[in-house]
């Protein structure tokens, strides 16, 4: 979970989510999802009519199902059927869900509804179970052989319609938050004391251990919610994280559209909102576009295998140092300087080996090695 304030930050981690999607080539798809994909959004909204303080909440749960597929058909072997069969486990756990809950629909008892058989169904409870509004969009296709999984897709549609849901107004009092978050709090002591009794290293002290901590995570996710403070600190704890993982990689702190002019604490050192860059060249689609390094103004960016390398490469052709990028000041040019011999360093089709300067246009493919292809981008030269 991340907490976000504005249309923009969830936007972003919406894209992120999309790019890390786990997709892979099929003898029935050339980008198939190998997995379903779930963007949970929880509005919380303070509400104060003069006599009492409530808080009013509700989720917005997006889902992206990936279809079923056989594997005759998808030709799929090793990791990519395992996930398949995977996918379908879970789209037969939710058929099984619709199909209890439009049973109750029709009037008739239903002892049992299986939510908590799949992760899928159980992160869906909330909105199946009632207390919703829940849109369903099935996607079939137009070819002949693919006439029974369509009509199975129409089945399941026709089955989701005879659900029945009735959304009703999330409102909570202070006092009984506090109340409630109060009670946790007091359930986790009980079950750590519990545990702490129990043998070491036993089956039930990690069932308590395990349960302890559960209950906890959800104290804080719940006091992060309604807590002002507490939630200008889940804030900060992640802006942290961000800007930890993003020096790793060279980049700033706000990319994804977030990128900012002020040159203050949103970004890192050197790096500006016209700073050139690295972005990786692949032949499949799904992982063009996803690497980049930002080049910073500075010291020279040494590139190779070693670990003192602001951009670490390893494979064929990268020596520990294999090269060094400069750029002028205001990000108007970048230049690269082989360094290590026995190495490989292609700029524009042409060998670099000689150890001198070579400018380094914006649009200009870069090939460290044999293996990392690359195109450069000097913002302040491709927007004029």
């Amino acid at each position: 979970e991340e907490a976000v304030i504005s249309h923009s930050e969830c936007m972003g981690l919406l894209d992120f989510g999309n790019k890390i999607r786990a997709t892979s080539q099929t003898n029935m798809n050339s980008t198939s999802s190998r997995s379903h994909a779930l963007f949970i959004l929880r509005i919380t909204c303070p509400m104060n009519d003069g006599k009492f303080q409530r808080i009013r909440s509700s989720t917005l749960n997006l889902i992206d199902l990936a279809g079923s597929e056989r594997v005759k058909k998808s030709g799929a072997e090793g990791q990519r059927m395992r996930e398949g069969q995977n996918i379908n486990s879970s789209l037969s756990v939710l058929g099984q869900v619709i199909s209890k809950l439009a049973a109750e629909g029709k009037g008739r008892p239903v002892k049992h509804v299986p939510f908590r058989q799949s992760k899928l169904t159980y992160l869906l409870t909330d909105a199946l179970s009632g207390n919703s509004r829940t849109l369903m969009v099935a996607a079939i296709s137009p070819a002949a052989d693919s006439a029974e999984e369509t009509l199975g897709t129409l089945r399941f549609a026709s089955s989701v319609k005879k659900v029945k849901t009735a959304a009703v107004q999330n409102e909570q009092e202070v006092a009984e938050s506090d109340l409630l978050l109060q009670t946790m709090r007091t359930e986790v002591e009980g079950l750590r004391k519990e545990a702490l009794q129990a043998a070491v290293e036993s089956e039930d002290a990690r069932r308590l251990e395990s349960k302890a901590e559960a209950v906890e995570h959800a104290v804080r996710c719940m006091q992060t919610r309604f807590d002002p403070a507490s939630w200008g600190e889940a804030r900060k704890v992640q802006a942290n994280k961000r800007r930890e993982a993003f020096q790793t990689l060279s980049m700033p702190l706000a990319i994804g559209g977030m990128l900012n002019d002020s040159g203050g604490d949103g970004l890192q050192e050197g790096v500006a909102a016209n700073s050139p860059y690295l972005l990786n060249i692949s032949d499949d689609i799904s992982l063009a576009g996803r690497l980049l390094y930002f080049l910073p103004e500075g010291p020279p960016i040494g590139i190779g295998s070693s670990e003192d390398n602001r951009i670490r490469l390893l494979g064929l052709g990268i020596g520990e140092r294999l090269c060094e990028i400069s750029v002028a000041p205001g990000g108007a040019g970048v230049e690269v300087r082989y360094l290590c011999r026995g190495g490989r360093l292609v700029v524009d089709g042409q060998v670099v080996a000689d150890g001198q300067p070579r400018p380094m246009r914006h649009g200009a493919k870069v090939v460290f090695g044999r293996a990392f292809a690359f195109r450069t981008v000097v913002p302040s030269v491709g927007g004029e």
